[in-house]
Order: structure tokens, then C-alpha cells, then sequence
């Protein structure tokens, strides 16, 4: 599927939808195996045109089939990182341009964080500064998709080498964390990262010195910037998105930094609460349901996708104790967390 464009910019994606700009280099990348792209691109129903143009949206849940047939096909389990290894910030379009022409790199990262959504509306990426260091995550929202492996190891690949534009090619983080379990070869994941690597983590993650935030962007361009400023403007004021969606978004992160309050959601959102609370009933739910719902979504796939404990994810979603949780996830799925764990 493709959006609908007008000869001189392209809208944002809608919900549940991605870009096809960091898909790009599968073409040369599955010919480097041996395999003819044509033959994984038919059978989700898409042509080599569908990847030929970077504006091109496609579902994020086929996204994610598409990077687990690529695994299949060529037999290499890391492939995500592969793909991530070819990524840089062209491949977020206007969003990346303007990134990398920040003046600083807080500014860079925060504006990564507050408007990847225009590029992908099927993750949630955040900076957060505790103590002496920084923390970059990367939440992919559909955590039922398959394949989200590969899109978590393409995620930290791009964030690698946009933080080696922004600081340097020498650049390293002090820390790696993946939520996916530990692969049976790490090396691959050693030789690019060059750093500390940590898997089976609640979220994917990198760590490293808070004191590289005030670092100068290298080589930015304040021209560049200034039009994809405009550019990225224009996508919001077409693609404003709804309140619902922007309030899921932010209950994934207030709940993976424990400190998920309705006071918080409205301070991030830059609401007052009785607004945020009028607003959401105009919409036809509340805070409670939409926190109970992100609950729910985080809690399937820590059990799934991670090796926490489940005290660990009780405490983590806000729970008085694993009791209280486990009663609450046999209301959502029928049985307690360690059975659906054992049956996924």
C-alpha cells in the first residue's frame, strides 16, 4: 500500500503504519545471500516498486513478517542487524534530515524522540536521563508482530550510526540492551556495537555518558535544517494525530519508567489533568481504561519476550505484588501469567 502524495511532500503514515525507507537495502542485502527479493516480496502481495520509493507505508505488522521471511531465507538469524548495519538517518526521511542537522545532540535525540512517529507509527522511542547517563529506548507497539526481533536489532543498528553522524565515528555506548533473548552467536552483535551487551532486558535500550548531549552535532548544516524544520512541520499540522493515540504512546513509556500517573500523562502531554480527563471522555474512554489496556500490552510481551521474573513485571506495571497482577492478567487472558508464559 501507498500513500497518497502531492508533487511536493508526503504525509506521515497513518496508525499502524511505517515507511519502507529503512526496508531499502533488503534488495541488495537478500541478493548478497542468494536471494532473489522478488520471490519475498510476492508473497505479501507487493512489487519491487513498493520499494523503490522511501515514502512508500506499509502495515508494521507486515513489516515485521517481511524480516522473518528474510531470516528464513537466508538462514542468517541476525539479519535485522544487517539491515541496521546499512541505516542511517536519510533512511527517516524529513524526520532524520532534521535530526541530523541539530545543533546539539540532546536536541537531536529529543527531536527523534518526539517525531518518529511521523515516520513510524508502530514504535515508541524515548530519552530519559538517570544520573550520569543517558538512556535512548526503543518500544515497538505491536508486540504480537512477528519479526520484532529483527526490527528491535535494525533499531539500535540505525541508532548506532546516527550517534557516530552526530558525535563522531569513533563514537561508542556504554551499554546495549536488547529485550529479545540472547542469540546463539553473539559476535556479530560484538564486532559492530564494540560495547557491553545485555539480552533478555525489559526494554531495548542504549546507554551511554549523559555528557554527550551537550556535544556539538559535527558537520551539521543550520540550512538543511531550517527547511526540514518547515518540512516536519507541515507533516504534523497535516497528520495531527489523534489524542488516543498519542496517549498510548506515552502510557508505554510512564510505565517502563514506573511513574505512570494521570498527572504525569497530562504534564507530558502539556495538559492540565481536568483537560486531559475531558478530552479522553469526548473520546469515548478514560485514563483508567487506556492504562489498564497499555497494562495489559506491556505485560504480554514482558512475559513473552523477556526473561524478567514475574514479581519483577508485577512491580515494573505498578502492581501491589504478584498476587494483584496475576489476578488482573487471568481477567485480561483467561489464565495466570505463568501459564500463558509456558504456552508461548
Amino acid at each position: 500500500m501507498t500513500t497518497a502524495r502531492n508533487p511536493y511532500w508526503y504525509p506521515p503514515p497513518r496508525n499502524g503504519m511505517v515507511r519502507v525507507g529503512p526496508l531499502l537495502p533488503l534488495r541488495d542485502l537478500l541478493r548478497e545471500f542468494g536471494v532473489p527479493p522478488e520471490r519475498v516480496w510476492q508473497k505479501f502481495g507487493f512489487t519491487e516498486s513498493t520499494f523503490s520509493d522511501p515514502e512508500n507505508t506499509i502495515a508494521a505488522k507486515v513489516r515485521g513478517a517481511i524480516l522473518a521471511d528474510c531470516v528464513r531465507e537466508t538462514g542468517c538469524p541476525h539479519f535485522g542487524l544487517l539491515l541496521g548495519q546499512r541505516l542511517d538517518a536519510s533512511s527517516l526521511g524529513a524526520v532524520g534530515f532534521m535530526v541530523r542537522n541539530a545543533p546539539d545532540v540532546r536536541t537531536a535525540l529529543s527531536e527523534l524522540a518526539a517525531n518518529l512517529r511521523l515516520h513510524n507509527r508502530a514504535a515508541a522511542p524515548y530519552l530519559e536521563i538517570v544520573g550520569r547517563q543517558a538512556i535512548f529506548s526503543y518500544e515497538t507497539l505491536h508486540s504480537y508482530a512477528e519479526g520484532w526481533e529483527q526490527i528491535d536489532d535494525a533499531a539500535m543498528g540505525l541508532l548506532l550510526n546516527l550517534m557516530r553522524a552526530l558525535c563522531g565515528p569513533d563514537w561508542l555506548p556504554n551499554e546495549v540492551c536488547f529485550r529479545r533473548g540472547k542469540p546463539d552467536d553473539v559476535q556479530p552483535y560484538r564486532r559492530f556495537f564494540r560495547a557491553p551487551l545485555l539480552f533478555g532486558a525489559e526494554r531495548t535500550t542504549m546507554i551511554f555518558s549523559a555528557s554527550w548531549l551537550s556535544a556539538k552535532v559535527q558537520n551539521a548544516d543550520p540550512v538543511l535544517r531550517a527547511y526540514f524544520e518547515q518540512y516536519v512541520q507541515l507533516m504534523k499540522d497535516f497528520g495531527s494525530e489523534d489524542l488516543v493515540a498519542q496517549v498510548n504512546q506515552q502510557l508505554i513509556h510512564l510505565l517502563g519508567r514506573q511513574c505512570c500517573s494521570l498527572r504525569e500523562l497530562a504534564s507530558q502531554l502539556g495538559l492540565h489533568p481536568r483537560t486531559l480527563n475531558r478530552r479522553l471522555q469526548e473520546a469515548g474512554t478514560s485514563f483508567r481504561e487506556l492504562h489498564r489496556a497499555a497494562r495489559h500490552q506491556l505485560a504480554c510481551h514482558l512475559l513473552r519476550d523477556t526473561g524478567s521474573s514475574i514479581p519483577a513485571i508485577a512491580t515494573l506495571l505498578g502492581f501491589s505484588g504478584s498476587n494483584a497482577f496475576s489476578r488482573a492478567f487471568a481477567q485480561w487472558e483467561s489464565v495466570p501469567p505463568a501459564t500463558w508464559r509456558k504456552r508461548r
